[in-house]
């Protein structure tokens, strides 16, 4: 019996609709696609999401391979999308990885529409911190076998990750350097090699785990759109790049910094199309605001730095960051007339920051001066309570709609005060009436209980006043004389944290011990797992029935006859 077949139009329409359905909102390397205006704002962005991505294109290549052995048409179409992206990189065993490059070149030479299919090369190489110094990572390539893989037209991504070669890995190297994108000698194959074939046509680029990462040559590519470093270290900026490099590259929109130290702000000032900037909790900076002086800099700007940008995201060692912004905001440098979202989160440690004295976080309502259509702003991190919030909220008082601010503190009281939060939320009462477009604020508040102390009085005096006095206004004012708030949302968590360690033994006797952070942190002595769970549970219970009631009635209080949507909440686990 003869199956019947279908018109190669309809296949192909099949195979296009199930490819569109996994590529569909899935790749976050997409500099200006037609999915940005469906982009989450700065405050959910979470670069993690190009783990997402990466399945999504996993998912697809196995969808298409099971699709292309229906039959020859299936086939043919169906390859394009499984070689849509490709793996170039090579591992441990040289020869394996060289046999499966060179068998991967010849197929696409072979076949020139799947050549022209690639649009994202992938590849794991070394790290050359594991490498012998008289070693290399290249492939030799004097044969041209693997040339091909060095001249596909439409390649616009690249991914490229490292890994750690162990003393008796069975790698073949010499002359290793580290990455850098200059020419390179086709009779070698490597990462340098890719580098400096594709950077020039790229749009996005993403490394993970290298070290030594040289921003310069990279930002000069005159196509990048997007750069995304994951977990890497970036070379030290000694001095400014050429103007030709800034002129004909530093064209990139969207920056991203996970886990990844070095980050230069002086660098990405000169990108003048930057739109949006990422940097996460893991985050570091360098030193390099001295390089705002060079006499040579005005030949780099085209436009005042940061000038087009629209979403930040600045979180991680963020004083570096707001001491290189407040020196750029003192010589004219700065702007952020487009900028309207916003994260800050001050990630670290205040004993740290204590270190550098009183002024530890500099200036930043410098650069809040200089964000002139800030819309939504999220304040969060475990030192954000250092920030000055009027000072800082000043400068938006006709532009800001949308306030967020999450606080995570001690329950110390001291007179019928939580220091710090009080501080907060006085600083909070002083400027609140000013923001005459506020529509929208939500208030985290974490508060933290010494399971090794004993209980405290709660004493919320002084918060229910501070409180009052943040949005008690709006209760009372006459209407029309306050700014028009849509809603407001509090929500007080409460827990139970160790912050000197014991020793938890199975007759519940304890002995002192280092300082630690949780509960949870404390090694597991014989029943003290035990021992840990019941205290914890016994205060949870007293926070839950005692505390949190307590809490509840002074958040309660708002509610009554306000002009706005409220909700509060009170968390406590049980």
């Amino acid at each position: 019996m003869t199956v019947p077949q279908l018109p190669l139009e309809i296949v192909n329409e099949i195979i296009d609709f199930v490819a569109a359905s996994f590529t569909s909102d899935s790749d976050p390397l997409s500099a200006g696609s037609d999915n940005d205006h469906k982009r989450a704002s700065a405050f959910d962005m979470d670069i993690d999401d190009m783990a997402t991505a990466a399945s999504s294109n996993n998912s697809l290549r196995s969808e298409m391979k099971a699709m292309s052995l229906v039959n020859s048409d299936f086939l043919h179409l169906c390859r394009p999308h499984i070689f849509r992206e490709i793996d170039v990189g090579f591992g441990c065993d040289k020869q394996a990885s060289l046999h499966r490059l060179r068998n991967l070149s010849k197929f696409l030479q072979d076949r020139p529409y799947l050549a022209h299919a690639v649009r994202s090369l992938t590849g794991v190489f070394p790290n050359p911190s594991t490498v012998p110094s008289n070693e290399s990572i290249t492939m030799p390539n004097h044969d041209h076998s693997l040339t091909n893989l060095l001249d596909l037209p439409n390649v616009t991504s690249i991914n490229i990750s490292s890994f750690h070669v162990h003393d008796d890995a069975a790698m073949d190297f010499s002359g290793y350097s580290n990455p850098s994108p200059s020419p390179y000698d086709a009779a070698f194959y490597g990462r340098d090699a890719i580098l400096a074939r594709y950077l020039p046509q790229i749009t996005s680029f993403m490394l993970k785990d290298v070290e030594d990462v040289p921003l310069v040559p990279i930002l000069s590519s005159p196509t990048l759109a997007t750069l995304i470093l994951d977990g890497c270290t970036v070379q030290r900026v000694s001095e400014i790049p050429s103007p030709n490099a800034v002129g004909t590259g530093f064209n990139l929109l969207e920056y991203h910094g996970k886990g990844t130290s070095g980050n230069s702000l002086f660098l990405l000032s000169l990108c003048g199309n930057l739109q949006r900037l990422y940097f996460d909790s893991d985050s570091g900076y360098q030193s390099d605001s001295h390089l705002l002086d060079d006499a040579r800099l005005s030949s780099c700007f085209t436009a005042m730095p940061f000038n087009e940008l629209t979403e930040a995201h600045f979180a991680g060692e963020v004083e570096e960051l707001i001491r290189f912004y407040s020196e750029a905001g003192r010589r004219g440098l700065l702007a952020f007339p487009k900028l309207t979202n916003l994260l800050l989160s001050i990630d670290t440690d205040e004993e740290m920051l204590g270190i550098n004295g009183d002024n530890a976080l500099g200036e930043p309502h410098i650069m809040f001066a200089c964000m002139s259509a800030l819309s939504f702003l999220h304040l969060t991190g475990p030192s954000i309570h250092l920030l000055d919030i009027e000072s800082c909220l000043r400068p938006c008082q006709t532009t800001l709609q949308s306030l967020r601010i999450d606080w995570g503190l001690t329950y110390i009281p001291r007179n019928g005060s939580i220091p710090h939060l009080d501080a907060n939320l006085y600083s909070l009462s002083r400027v609140i009436n000013s923001l005459s477009a506020l529509q929208d604020v939500q208030l985290s508040i974490h508060l933290g209980f010494d399971l090794d102390a004993p209980k405290p009085p709660l004493d919320l005096t002084g918060f229910a006043h501070n409180v009052h006095l943040v949005f008690g206004e709006y209760r009372f004012k006459p209407a029309g004389s306050v700014p028009p708030l849509r809603s407001l949302k509090l929500e007080v968590s409460l827990d139970a944290y160790m912050y000197r360690a014991k020793e938890v033994t199975g007759d519940m006797g304890v002995e002192d011990g280092d300082d630690m952070h949780m509960w949870s942190d404390i090694g597991e002595a014989p029943g003290g797992r035990w021992a840990k769970e019941k205290a914890i549970a016994q205060y949870r219970e007293w926070l839950y029935s005692t505390a949190g009631p307590m809490f509840e009635a002074q958040l309660a209080l708002i509610g009554n006859n306000a002009p706005f949507l409220y909700t509060s909440e009170v968390l406590v686990p049980h």
